[in-house]
């Protein structure tokens, strides 16, 4: 936390002289007793909020001391302190957008952003969650963290939740392979509104936060960026300004992270689907009429994942997404096809599948096990992957 003479220097530094003040339409109390100002070094400007010396005391713990010792807002040390219209003045060096949704939220919690699902949304809250960890807010800091992790969750279910949620709202067309590349073009329509993973990286990385980091390293993944080689290369070069993401803002560390995680998933997914699947399922658990529908697995895995792997690499981008796709495809077959059995249990080994994957997430990205973690998890696939769904009865 910032000590109180670091703050104070920062609240209240010189006057670089704005040519314009403007008072804040909503917090300007009548009664209130201290005034906030926060300048717009962009438009010269800066913004005046007209508070409750008390009210921000116990909301901003740590500008209570500070206001205490300089005797801000009483008789004491009032006539010591810089005045704005006869009354004491404390200077916010923060965002001004920030610092106005921070004040607004104080005197009216009903205005905090909840819809985790809109980039603005989350521009906000990840601005809140700077504000309250730097004025010591742990309740509103407590609340702008669940609504982050709504936006990024740390299971495999809540993300399959969120992906949901984020179609309804959307209205994205499920994929499919027939029109992947109008699927594709459309979510980078979407990507410019909805949350910005480049930037949660950003702060999951400035603060030890809860929650899993992975699942903003994922969707960085799969939002659509141009093809790129390992090099010497900018951030700046790889990810222009004009992508729907702020990952050329990444360190060198946090791009490094992404580009091996990337190329990682990519060939865990080629490998998944082209060879360690096809080899689980011929073993599958099914019912008496083993031949019968064991052809028809066999038969519905070469149909619908040995063919887009023949139309290019692009389904390997998102195999949580492919694989959950592939489930819901299989759930549709008619049981002339395949017994309800032989199909659940099919839709069982490519959920676990889809588990494996996820739970691996943060070796991918290098946020734990800086190791051989990638390497031994490819290695051991196809044996960790079998040991698993034989402890669920899944295979034999």
């Amino acid at each position: 936390m910032s000590s109180k003479p670091a703050l104070e220097e920062e609240l209240n530094g010189p006057n670089d002289g704005p040519t314009k003040d403007i008072q804040d339409p909503v917090v300007w109390m009548s009664d209130g007793n201290i005034i906030v100002g926060v300048l717009d070094e962009t438009n010269n400007e800066r913004h005046m909020f007209k508070c409750h010396r008390g009210i921000l005391s116990s909301r901003l713990p740590a500008l209570r001391d500070m206001f205490e010792a300089d005797g801000v807002g009483g008789s004491a040390g009032a006539s010591a302190s810089e005045k704005y219209q006869g009354l004491p003045f404390v200077r916010f060096y923060d965002n001004p957008k920030h610092v106005r949704l921070l004040l607004r939220v104080i005197y009216n919690p009903s205005t905090l952003p909840y819809k985790w699902w809109l980039r603005t949304t989350m521009d906000e809250i990840e601005g809140l969650m700077r504000l309250t960890r730097k004025y010591e807010a742990e309740d509103l800091y407590q609340h702008c963290v669940t609504i982050f992790q709504n936006a990024w969750p740390s299971t495999l279910d809540r993300w399959d939740l969120r992906e949901t949620e984020m179609l309804r709202i959307f209205d994205e067309p499920q994929y499919d392979e027939e029109d992947y590349d109008v699927w594709k073009g459309r979510a980078q329509v979407i990507g410019h509104h909805q949350p910005d993973p480049g930037a949660a990286i950003l702060l999951l990385d400035e603060y030890d936060l809860p929650g899993n980091g992975a699942s903003a390293f994922y969707a960085l993944h799969t939002t659509y960026v141009p093809t790129y080689t390992v090099s010497s290369a900018s951030p700046q070069q790889l990810f222009p300004n004009s992508l729907p993401c702020t990952a050329n803002k990444l360190s060198a560390r946090l791009l490094l992270q992404f580009i091996h995680g990337r190329e990682f998933i990519r060939h865990l997914g080629s490998e998944l689907i082209c060879r360690t699947l096809p080899g689980l399922l011929l073993n599958l658990r099914t019912c008496d009429t083993f031949d019968e529908c064991q052809l028809s697995i066999v038969g519905m895995w070469q149909q619908r994942v040995v063919s887009l792997t023949e139309e290019g690499s692009a389904v390997f981008d998102d195999p949580l997404r492919t694989l959950k796709n592939m489930c819901g495809f299989i759930e549709k077959r008619g049981s002339n096809d395949t017994c309800v059995m032989c199909k659940n249990n099919m839709v069982e080994c490519l959920t676990e599948a889809r588990r494996y994957i996820w739970d691996g997430m943060t070796i991918y990205f290098g946020i734990e096990d800086n190791g051989n973690g990638r390497e031994r998890s490819l290695y051991e696939l196809s044996y960790n992957l079998r040991t698993r769904m034989k402890a669920r009865g899944l295979i034999l």
